[in-house]
């Protein structure tokens, strides 16, 4: 047992439990000797964990913690509370409070203030409610109270050296949490927050409530979470979450990722190269015009889709949520400004294998189609090529045909088809027969844009996929019979190096030129389509 008596004392206990009393004048309870962090609080007068397991306090004003991860806690009255080396916790209390955090990322924690505080790490001060008169200094978090709160942080480099500048955390009540400069982490709690990270990579997170967040400079990541927020990213190349709940995101210039979550979300893009993930019902995509452009709607993952171009402008248009059974459409969300759509299940391209219906882009080479005249086949080569909007306007030869579900009969396809305009589908009945001898025939795409529902279209981009079978083979699609790809002169001159020389290795013997790949079916001419086709 310690007692000091009259005088500003310094009483180091050590190892054991201590009976520190300071006695009168203002008195320091010091920790640094400890070899493991420790937990004082003067309120209550107790410590535990290092040197202050065990001890009882009385009469102490200050503290002094050890060179570990250390909880400081005043009184009510002026206390002076040093942290030291690694993550300290200074919780001051009320009255006009020294907090010196040290180095390492130590948090100034005000949670059980009766009222609001306003803290400036970059002034070192601090207002109202436990904050009322307190000097901060090598302190790089603060956590707020449960009303609300003003913290900023400092516009300079912190003592700790983290990563993250300043970590603030809001807790509730509608809170104003400002981190300047450097790279911080910020956390706006309950209730509807102002997030403001300013120059530097930052972190921020709204919480629950509708709260507004603005990344400000440099790259930054930015999550709404609940409620109805508003986020910015600012400049920089910044990634916006919108989360729970009706929100707006706003990407600002740089290249930008912006996925709204649940929700019907308004998702801005500003300037330059944004992608946009996800969709949900009621969205609405603006990719914006400004800077490099070159926006992309990525529906990754959301189930089955349709998606409707506007014939005025490719890159504008609405996407179909379906029902995954009856494909009957649930909701739609819009885009505008869009140069790329990445769909994910694409209706009208799902192939008939082994394990049931797979979508066409996920198909493998070795995957077993089922084919018309040949029961089973292996898939040998799967090719694609990609082309923009620029090079569809450019090229009208190249632009997609659209078959609409049923436009080829009853159910026929099941659902939109988006295929090239020389692909071929398989056309059956007795006028094939009886005006060209056989009873099914193949007609490319572009000549079947004479029926209802069947049309050509100029999407925001497209990209073709080949499945290449030991011969040309018919294979289903969504109900529907269509040509596999069938090698010709002509199309592997318009090929990649790169994708004709595979072919040609895994085909050696293919000589193109004596008809050694027969199609599969009687192809027709365009004339010839035409008076099939007539009523």
């Amino acid at each position: 047992s310690l007692f000091a008596g009259a005088g500003d004392d310094i009483l180091i206990g050590g190892e054991g439990a201590d009976w520190l009393d300071g006695g009168t004048g203002h008195d320091t309870a010091y920790y640094l000797t400890s070899v493991a962090g420790v937990a004082v609080n003067l309120s209550t007068g107790r410590g535990t964990g290092g040197d202050a397991q065990g001890d009882t306090l009385a009469g102490i004003e200050n503290l002094i913690g050890s060179a570990f991860s250390d909880v400081l806690t005043g009184d009510a009255g002026a206390n002076v509370l040093l942290g030291g080396a690694d993550d300290d916790t200074l919780a001051g209390g009320a009255g006009a409070d020294i907090l010196f955090g040290g180095t390492g990322l130590d948090t100034a924690d005000y949670s059980t203030s009766s009222s609001g505080v306003s803290v400036n790490l970059n002034l070192g001060s601090a207002l109202y409610g436990d904050a009322q008169g307190d000097v901060l200094s090598g302190v790089d978090g603060l956590i707020g109270s449960a009303y609300s709160d003003t913290l900023v942080g400092f516009d300079h480099q912190g003592l700790s050296g983290d990563v993250f500048t300043n970590v603030f955390y809001g807790n509730a009540g509608h809170d104003s949490l400002d981190g300047l400069g450097g790279n911080d982490q910020l956390y706006g709690g309950d209730d509807g927050d102002t997030v403001i990270g300013g120059s530097g990579n930052d972190l921020l997170h709204g919480d629950a409530g509708g709260d507004v967040l603005s990344g400000g400079g440099d790259s930054d990541t930015v999550h709404g979470d609940g409620g109805n927020d508003s986020l910015s990213g600012d400049a920089g190349a910044d990634s916006l979450f919108g989360g729970d709940g009706n929100d707006v995101l706003y990407g600002g210039t740089g290249n930008d990722d912006l996925t709204g979550g649940a929700g019907a979300d308004a998702l801005l893009g500003g300037d330059d190269r944004d992608t946009f993930h996800g969709g949900s019902a009621g969205d609405v995509v603006e990719g914006g015009e400004g800077g490099y452009d070159w926006d992309k709607l990525d529906l990754t993952g959301t189930g089955p889709i349709r998606i409707l171009y506007d014939p005025a402008n490719p890159e504008n248009g609405t996407v179909q949520f379906l029902d995954p059974v009856d494909r009957h459409i649930i909701d739609t969300m819009t885009f505008r400004n869009i140069e790329h759509v990445i769909p994910c299940f694409t209706p009208g391209i799902m192939i008939l294998t082994d394990r049931g219906d797979v979508a066409v882009e996920r198909l493998r080479v070795g995957d077993c189609i089922w084919t018309l005249d040949h029961g089973w086949q292996e898939l040998r080569w799967i090719g694609q090529h990609e082309l923009s909007v620029a090079d569809l306007v450019a090229q009208p030869c190249l632009r997609p045909v659209c078959i609409a579900a049923g436009a080829l009969g009853a159910g026929v396809p099941e659902r939109n088809m988006l295929v090239s305009p020389q692909h071929r589908m398989l056309v059956t009945g007795g006028r094939a027969d009886m005006l060209f001898g056989v009873p099914e025939v193949l007609v490319a795409a572009i000549h079947l844009t004479g029926l209802q529902g069947v049309t050509q279209i100029i999407p925001a981009g497209v990209t073709y996929i080949h499945l290449l079978f030991d011969q040309h083979e018919l294979i289903r699609a969504d109900g529907t019979w269509t040509e596999s790809f069938q090698p010709s002169e002509r199309m592997l001159d318009h090929m990649e190096i790169a994708q004709r020389k595979e072919i040609t290795t895994l085909f050696p013997n293919l000589s193109l030129s004596n008809g050694n790949f027969p199609a599969a079916r009687l192809t027709l001419k365009a004339y010839e389509a035409l008076v099939l086709l007539a009523d």
